[in-house]
């Protein structure tokens, strides 16, 4: 909580990767939805910048300083990240309960994950889908367990508020359909189910997730419409066409040498996408001529590789499991699965279309962090020697201290990073009033 209250003070709210006042603005000033070609966000579904507005306005007539009600626009992925954290804690202690070493040492991974760290102090949307996937996450366990009419109207609201905060926010939408494709299976159906919310229910939800694309196709005739339809800025941006990037190899040593976007690394697609998932690779906090930046991104991407192995480890194990009547008995795993497995290809179908270093953004594969956080702990569960309290406390002991070095170097630092960032500290826009 500390680290990320740190970041939000000392970073400014024009200090994102993309320009998401900007429609924040735009519902401000006109009171009304953009069109997907109106700005370079405006694409977007609507729910987080509606959000937004609704708390700048708030913020501004409260304090009656626009700087003051953009910080309050900022907070908001500031307070949803620790949100975020405390159903982590929640999940993680229903999935392994009495096993406080596991729940510490996953609490620990999640605090302290720069991805995670840096979306939580940014205005974006992206922030609002990690806390509702998560929170859908939770709740669909919640109803594997015991099912109740109030947990499965909670996990389709928050499923289509996904849907409605980012296009791959449709995913999530998977969960209260696995439930109900459970439930036809096994014959039931509006008639026949005296838990009838369980048919209804994700069949309404899938008509609201869907809802906001139906529109945009229906404006451009464009089946998920992006931004990059409309305008050419990163049409330069490298590799830049499909065949320049290099989907076989991790750079690792590279990326010791050069630990920032550049063009020893940004046309592999492994090493950008690990790269920006252990430390700040398109720059936004940090810059190429601070003091040792070397070392702090050295030690982030070496306990990036750590975690990594563990991952493999506890996949490894799982797999040697799985066969059709495990799948069957566990098939709320299966789902969990499925979710993360198509977060984890996000950023690769974006770089299959978009053959850019942006498109392969770890940022699109965070919805579905806390379950690659239960395979962490499904690691340190099962595996022998991952078993050991010595292991695991060393695992817990070294999350804390690269990540507290980590979120004290970038505060440290901050100041002197800015004019050298990767990109612009974006202008705040006009507003009419």
């Amino acid at each position: 909580m500390i680290l990320r209250l740190l970041l939000f003070y000392f970073n400014p709210p024009n200090n994102t990767y993309d320009d998401h006042l900007e429609p924040i603005a735009y519902y401000l000033n006109h009171h009304q939805r953009p069109a997907p070609n109106a700005c370079w966000e405006c694409y977007q579904p609507p729910l987080y910048y509606v959000t937004a507005a609704g708390v700048y306005r708030i913020a501004f007539l409260l304090t009656h300083t626009y700087y003051t009600a953009w910080k309050a626009v900022q907070a908001i992925n500031t307070v949803l990240s620790i949100g975020v954290l405390l159903i982590v804690c929640k999940i993680a202690r229903s999935v392994f309960p009495g096993q406080r070493r596991i729940v510490w040492v996953l609490l620990a991974v999640a605090s302290v994950f720069p991805r995670d760290l840096y979306a939580s102090a940014m205005i974006t949307n992206d922030y609002a889908l990690v806390f509702l996937a998560t929170l859908s996450i939770w709740l669909f366990l919640r109803y594997v367990r015991q099912p109740q009419l109030s947990v499965m109207v909670g996990l389709c609201l928050s499923a289509a508020a996904c849907a409605l905060t980012k296009q791959h926010g449709l995913l999530v939408l998977l969960l209260p359909v696995s439930i109900w494709w459970r439930y036809i299976q096994r014959g039931a159906s509006l008639k026949t189910s005296s838990n009838w919310w369980t048919v209804a229910l994700p069949i309404l939800t899938v008509g609201v997730g869907v809802s906001d694309e139906v529109w945009k196709w229906q404006l451009t005739h464009i089946l998920l419409v992006s931004n990059q339809h409309f305008f050419d800025y990163a049409r330069n941006q490298p590799p830049g066409n499909l065949s320049a990037v290099d989907f076989h190899s991790l750079r690792f040593h590279t990326l010791l040498q050069y630990p920032l976007l550049q063009r020893a690394t940004w046309a592999s697609y492994w090493t950008v996408l690990f790269a920006g998932s252990w430390f700040d690779y398109e720059y936004r906090y940090v810059a190429p001529q601070l003091p040792g930046l070397k070392t702090v991104a050295g030690a982030l991407y070496v306990y990036g590789i750590i975690v990594f192995a563990l991952l493999v480890a506890g996949a490894l194990h799982l797999l040697r499991l799985i066969n059709i009547q495990y799948l069957r008995r566990h098939w709320d795993k299966a789902v969990l699965a499925l979710l993360a497995t198509g977060y984890f290809l996000v950023p690769l179908v974006q770089t299959v279309r978009l053959p850019h270093f942006s498109s392969m953004k770890s940022q699109f594969v965070l919805p579905a962090a806390c379950v690659f956080l239960l395979l962490l702990g499904y690691a340190l569960q099962k595996v022998r020697l991952l078993q050991m309290p010595a292991v695991q406390y060393g695992l817990l002991g070294i999350a804390l201290i690269t990540g507290v070095g980590h979120v004290y170097y970038v505060v440290t630092q901050l100041p002197s990073a800015f004019g050298a960032l990767s990109g612009p500290l974006w202008q705040f826009p006009h507003l009419n009033f």
